[in-house]
């Protein structure tokens, strides 16, 4: 058994990566020999590489490209398509997030404040019609509610520092009354 080359390496190891974050093992793959390569490759050489289809090479381009990860590239005298990967990696891994991971948070939010406001009806409905124990179960669920909220919007908080969109700064209250709990930072409201 050979010991594989480098680009193998981590084109797997990328792979493992992607697959962890939701993606297809296979665009990990196919990003990571682009992008190793100091040239363009084909679509061609990138299936006897990776030992793949020439569909699941070509769905697999074709989604890289609509992320941003991989452009096509002319090559003077050839008339294949050839490919490379973007080098700007922290610039692709943001533009990833920016459309995933903010807009997964951003639905998460909104999810909640319906739920939110539903149980708010919910506890002043218990308590006109005098249903302790509905207005208690309604008032117990929209706080466990507000509790994901906040952990919601510390993920954005960390989200938009990661992305460079806050500033540390932003984040520390400027003066507040000692919680009676852990209370995790709040973004500001959008514009």
């Amino acid at each position: 058994m050979s010991t594989p080359r480098p680009e193998q390496t981590v084109a797997d190891a990328i792979g493992r990566i992607m697959s962890f974050w939701g993606f297809r093992k296979n665009l990990g793959r196919l990003w990571a020999l682009l992008y190793l390569s100091p040239e363009p490759l084909t679509a061609a050489e990138l299936c006897e590489q990776l030992r793949l289809s020439t569909g699941s090479v070509s769905m697999a381009l074709n989604e890289l490209q609509r992320w941003g990860a991989v452009h096509k590239r002319f090559v003077p005298g050839d008339r294949r398509d050839h490919y490379q990967a973007e080098p700007d990696v922290w610039g692709t891994v943001s533009r990833v997030m920016q459309q995933r991971e903010v807009q997964q948070i951003a639905l998460a939010l909104n999810a909640f404040k319906t739920a939110e406001d539903s149980l708010a009806r919910e506890v002043v409905e218990a308590e006109s019609s005098g249903d302790e124990a509905g207005a208690a179960s309604a008032a117990y669920r929209s706080a466990r509610v507000a509790e994901l909220e906040e952990l919601a919007l510390a993920g954005k908080d960390l989200l938009g520092l990661l992305l460079g969109q806050r500033a540390p700064d932003e984040l520390v209250p400027e003066k507040e009354e000692p919680p009676r709990r852990p209370r995790l930072p709040r973004a500001p409201e959008d514009g």
